[in-house]
């Protein structure tokens, strides 16, 4: 019966110090699977994005209108702005009755 001696590899770290090496094949592998993880990371980071994008009931800011005066939303061809629409505000709404840039002065 052999009797197990110190030379015998029962661990990776002995197979290290005994001098063995991981192959060119082990080695490639591990990068292969490094890159497949820090591409996950990168999808999940951008592509993600699009879970957290604006529904479309939400105001973002392609919905946000801002005229300074009324001259300005006229020149754009916009009268009588309703209360809760883009580019409503009280300052434009001169007879407080919910419509800002009426046509008539």
């Amino acid at each position: 019966m052999r009797q197990q001696g110190r030379n015998n590899v029962h661990s990776i770290k002995a197979a290290r110090r005994a001098g063995w090496k991981k192959t060119k094949r082990q080695r490639s592998a591990k990068r292969l699977n490094i890159a497949k993880v820090r591409l996950g990371f990168l999808v999940l980071a951008f592509g993600g994005l699009g879970f957290f994008a604006l529904k479309n009931d939400q105001v973002g800011f392609a919905d946000y209108v801002y005229y300074p005066r009324c001259s300005f939303a006229h020149a754009k061809g916009v009268y009588s702005i309703r209360s809760g629409e883009p580019g409503y505000r009280s300052e434009l709404d001169a007879d407080a009755d919910g419509l800002a840039c009426e046509p008539y002065p």
